[in-house]
């Protein structure tokens, strides 16, 4: 099977939190010899034309604009020369969420890395924050990290199963980061309720999950937790197994106590504590191979 990450993209304004997410970046990028893409989204009002330039329509500084794009160029060669590996800047004048999601797509991405906001999650949840909403809209799987934390490797993972659709191609677009980053992998059956039939059906989900693993040769642990709440539930095993990154199914659909207070994929995306991995299936992957590459053993930084 092929290293199902290749491309990475990630937003960068210089802000301390676009910082770290693009840090986190360039870690992965080393790890799986992935290309990284650095998005600079320009924000028109910040380059007023000057009052003797200012013509009719005139609304933009271009000169300016110029100067603060040699900036985040700088910076991609800095990456390109520091860090070896390929870096490609580009920018665009549609300053929205949207905006990531379409460069992503144009380029055939394989994850968006974003940072997660700090402000009042009660309104996040309501009006949909920019993590969100870029999950929503995203070609491909999205990766959150927590404004004020960095990630230059991720330790400890914790892997939650729960009665969903996809857990094997989570399972294999995440195998390449659980090995590569010789993590200590926590699986955790997550059971909202007790009935018979979704506690056998979890069960055979970590058991599919721990033969997957075995055949990987990672270290391993499993459980079952019980918690009406699912976010609830995994947050509180994530803060015990002292969890780096938390790899999740994502989903956008919400019921109506769902749309006031965060469905299941929104409070885990929007959360403070761990980098959080949404799986989203690309059209186009394949995992229909289970055979590990010997690449994938042998090419960890």
């Amino acid at each position: 099977m092929k290293n199902p990450i290749n491309k990475i993209i990630v937003n960068v304004d210089y802000s301390g939190s676009s910082l770290n997410a693009v840090n986190t970046a360039i870690q992965m990028c080393k790890r799986h010899r992935a290309e990284l893409h650095l998005l600079y989204l320009v924000d028109a009002s910040n380059f007023p034309p000057l009052e003797d330039e200012a013509g009719p329509g005139s609304t933009f500084n271009d000169q300016l604009f110029k100067e603060e794009l040699v900036v985040f160029m700088d910076l991609a060669d800095s990456i390109r020369t520091s860090y070896g590996v390929k870096c490609t800047l580009h920018h665009d004048t549609n300053n929205t969420s949207s905006s990531i999601c379409e460069k992503a797509r144009e380029l055939d991405c394989d994850l968006i890395i974003h940072p997660v906001e700090t402000d009042n999650r009660f309104f996040r949840y309501l009006f949909h924050s920019s993590s969100y909403r870029i999950f929503k809209q995203a070609p491909c799987s999205v990766l959150t990290v927590p404004a004020e934390k960095t990630f230059d490797c991720f330790n400890n993972i914790l892997f939650p199963v729960r009665p969903e659709k996809d857990t094997k191609g989570k399972y294999f677009f995440s195998r390449s980061i659980l090995i590569k980053n010789n993590a200590n992998v926590s699986i955790i059956g997550l059971l909202e309720k007790q009935e018979p039939h979704i506690t056998k059906t979890v069960k055979d989900m970590i058991g599919d999950a721990r033969t997957w693993m075995n055949e990987d040769q990672l270290f391993y642990t499993s459980g079952v937790a019980l918690n009406p709440n699912a976010a609830e539930g995994i947050t509180s095993v994530g803060h015990d197994e002292d969890a780096d990154l938390i790899i999740i199914n994502g989903s956008s659909k919400r019921n109506a106590w769902e749309f006031l207070f965060g469905s299941y994929t929104q409070r885990m995306i929007e959360n403070n504590d761990f980098a959080v991995l949404c799986f989203k299936r690309k059209k186009a992957m394949d995992i229909a191979s289970e055979t590990v590459d010997a690449d994938l053993h042998f090419t960890m930084a």
